[in-house]
């Protein structure tokens, strides 16, 4: 095996973890391994080696934050959520809300609590179980 100087050992560290193309996705997990390994020969921080896309999968969890998402779903009931739709088109009774102006579109409103975490991307329904860290 042949050894490599340690200061060239960091410039190459340097030059793959501060790449503008670090976090785009290109980098495997065996890869990933090995930048990490480099920064503990280095005596560097192994997260400074790790791409967002890969910081759940070394920490053990996601850092998800819970936000208020309005997109449309059908609830267990049938009714279609946060669309727009002809008024004649929801059944009697359902309280809607519409364009003014326009009295003819309404949608039945529907606020979902969803997770997302920013560092893999990833986006749930807060009552959902966690999505699985990738392996």
């Amino acid at each position: 095996m042949a050894e490599i100087d340690d200061r060239l050992l960091r410039i190459v560290f340097d030059v793959a973890v501060h790449s503008m193309d670090f976090g785009s996705g290109f980098l495997d997990d065996e890869e990933v391994a090995a930048l990490r390994e480099v920064a503990v020969t280095l005596g560097v921080d192994p997260a400074e080696a790790t791409p967002g896309n890969f910081r759940c999968q070394y920490r053990g969890h996601h850092a998800a934050s819970v936000y208020l998402d309005h997109y449309m779903f059908t609830d267990p009931g049938g009714v279609l959520r946060n669309a727009y739709r002809q008024r004649s088109d929801f059944p009697a009774g359902v309280k809607l809300t519409g364009i003014r102006s326009a009295h003819t579109l309404a949608k039945v409103p529907a606020d979902v609590l969803r997770m997302h975490c920013p560092d893999c991307g990833q986006t749930w329904d807060a009552l959902d179980p966690i999505p699985r860290l990738r392996p």
